[in-house]
């Protein structure tokens, strides 16, 4: 299990949800996705992508596999990029 800022999101305000959402019973999940939480998630993207765009110039590590971000992460560290 990967921990993602959701994940800690989650955490912070309900510990057990963290818990029901990987170990929990997988029939009791709603299937469909709100229309309006679709809403939300693009307006969130959109958000991150203006605040990051102020940060300056960055270096886009998203392309490639887990593992393979991972490296590229770890060179441009390294780079003190």
């Amino acid at each position: 299990m990967y921990i993602t800022a959701s994940i800690l999101y989650d955490y912070i305000q309900c510990p057990h949800k963290v818990w029901r959402d990987k170990y929990g019973n997988q029939e009791e999940k709603i299937k469909e996705t709100n229309p309006f939480v679709e809403l939300l998630w693009k307006r969130g993207v959109q958000h991150e992508e203006k605040v990051i765009r102020k940060l300056g110039e960055l270096e886009d590590l998203s392309e490639g596999s887990l593992y393979e971000r991972f490296e590229k992460t770890v060179e441009a560290m390294e780079k003190g990029v």
